[in-house]
């Protein structure tokens, strides 16, 4: 830690000095040759090797950083198990010239795939058992999803952010850096490329101006540049950080070490907009674009869909482009959503794959805030977007008999404690519940439709925002203390929840997804009758 502190100390003092410049130059080589047309940057400038891969950049370092947009056909030489060495971190003082150098090996990406990993929020708490969770649950998942697409081609993965928690980092001292380790030393199974998080910045640095770069020092020392570029194949990989950290205000007593409210801004800083249009300025009209970020650019609070203020600054920077596919994490849930006012941009929000937070019990199904399963997305080359679950490779939806959970909350003490304590949340052994049949299908897309039938009869269905019942009870229930009333409960309501009401309660119930064309693309059917139990519900 005494290591890491001095290390910020001199990130910071040349950071604080903008008035000087100094030449940082270097060499892109593979196999000791140079390569030549590869772009390197600063974070402010971006400068092209010569024939002989050869780069200089007259810097002011205010970002600290120097690094290149690994060209098709390349990985940069890794820095330890699981980072390719893009970047670097430059060391001298803002006035002192530089060298650095970048080696790159050949790799085949005809035929690649990237997953995802989003908000681990990484504590090593030991009431929440985050990281053997990690290591027993969440690891076995990624190994097998890699080795399977292994046999297509290459396998990377995207972290989106969150990897850990700036409120715990001086409580359990376990940092970024202490997270990337701790992946990499179990045998995380690909390279990784990442992007900041709100929850990856240094909490004990609130000194106002500057805060946001300065405190993100540790994820810099931990994954490189802030925003940065990878060509893999034919497509064009942006990963940006969209957050603004500005940590103001009085600091929750409980935390230690830190020195702010921890607040934040979901905005991307002018620089970095700055940054990305030298950036596309260079990429062919004809890539497919992919953008990853950690805040959603488009999202949904009270009922209204609100849209990030930089939008229209964006539709302008990759107007050349036919379609862009954006990549985010931070709300825990899954959603597409691709309706807006800004059609080339088709917006993927991923479900955490932290579960909730880690809190449930080890009895109990690991799903997200909206009741889905965790999640592994998956990009391929030919640019197919995929979804897997982590508990069971064929799930897509869920589906509940509100009778039995009915019956389950009428009998469980835990319970029965929560809706004396929170009358205003949903009683499922209320009467209005009896023979309703939620259906939970996370992988709702704008263009599909779900279908319940009972007996051969379609019935009547409509789309509701509930929260779903099992992570009612993995999250919330199970989260309380004995008597202990929650100060404030979120809705979380689930924005792929569909009801019906059943006209029996025994008959099996059919649950059909159709495309837009009518065809089924998932099936699933339900038998009636079978007690709830949270552990093991399907």
């Amino acid at each position: 830690m005494k290591k890491i502190l001095f290390l910020t100390l001199l990130v910071l003092t040349a950071c604080s000095v903008d008035a000087y410049a100094a030449i940082i130059k270097g060499k892109v080589t593979a196999n000791g040759q140079g390569v030549a047309g590869v772009e390197v940057s600063d974070g402010t400038q971006v400068v092209t090797t010569d024939k002989k891969g050869r780069y200089q950049i007259t810097s002011d370092k205010a970002d600290s950083i120097v690094f290149i947009s690994t060209p098709s056909g390349y990985r940069a030489k890794h820095i330890d198990a699981i980072r390719p060495g893009f970047w670097h971190l430059l060391q001298k003082a803002p006035n002192k010239n530089e060298t650095h150098n970048f080696i790159l090996e050949k790799e085949d990406q005809s035929n690649y795939t990237v997953m995802f990993i989003t908000d681990c929020h990484l504590v090593n708490e030991k009431g929440r058992d985050d990281l053997n969770k990690f290591k027993q649950d969440v690891l076995p998942a990624l190994k097998a999803k890699a080795e399977e697409e292994a046999k297509n081609g290459v396998v990377y993965t995207v972290n989106l952010g969150d990897f850990t928690q700036d409120s715990y980092w001086y409580k359990n001292n376990f940092n970024e850096q202490d997270g990337e380790k701790f992946i990499a030393q179990n045998g995380y199974p690909t390279p990784v490329y990442s992007v900041c998080g709100n929850h990856d910045n240094d909490p004990g640095i609130n000194i106002g101006e500057g805060t946001d770069f300065k405190a993100a020092w540790c994820y810099r020392h931990t994954w490189g540049p802030a925003c940065y570029s990878v060509n893999l194949g034919n497509d064009h990989w942006i990963f940006m950080d969209n957050i603004v950290y500005v940590n103001d205000g009085e600091p929750t007593p409980k935390w230690k070490g830190v020195k702010g409210n921890r607040k934040n801004l979901k905005v991307f800083a002018p620089r970095y907009l700055e940054w990305l249009k030298k950036d596309v300025s260079k990429v062919n009209p004809n890539a497919r674009i992919y953008l990853c970020v950690h805040a959603p650019l488009i999202w949904v609070s009270k009922g209204q869909t609100k849209y990030n203020p930089q939008l229209a600054e964006l539709e302008k920077i990759f107007e050349k482009f036919e379609r862009v596919d954006i990549f985010t994490g931070h709300t825990h849930t899954l959603i597409n959503n691709d309706e807006s006012p800004f059609p080339r941009f088709h917006q993927h929000i991923l479900p955490s794959t932290s579960g909730n937070l880690w809190y449930e019990s080890h009895d109990m199904r690991a799903i997200t805030i909206d009741g889905c399963d965790r999640i592994i997305a998956t990009v391929n080359w030919k640019g197919e977007i995929k979804f897997t679950s982590m508990e069971d490779s064929k799930s897509v939806m869920r589906i509940y008999d509100m009778t039995e959970v009915g019956k389950y909350y009428a009998t469980d003490k835990k319970c029965g404690i929560y809706h004396k304590l929170h009358p205003e949340r949903a009683y499922y052994a209320d009467e209005k519940y009896r023979n309703v049949i939620y259906v939970n299908y996370w992988l709702l897309s704008p263009e599909e439709s779900v279908e319940i039938v009972e007996n051969g009869e379609v019935l009547p269905v409509k789309s509701v925002k509930k929260m779903d019942p099992l992570a009612e009870i993995t999250y919330n229930i199970s989260k309380m203390k004995e008597n202990s009333k929650f100060k404030k409960l979120k809705k979380n309501a689930c924005t792929h929840m569909f009801e019906a009401k059943a006209k029996t309660a025994t008959s099996p119930i059919t649950v059909n997804i159709r495309n837009s064309h009518g065809k089924i693309i998932h099936t699933k059917t339900m038998e009636r009758g079978i007690p709830f139990t949270p552990g093991n519900l399907k």
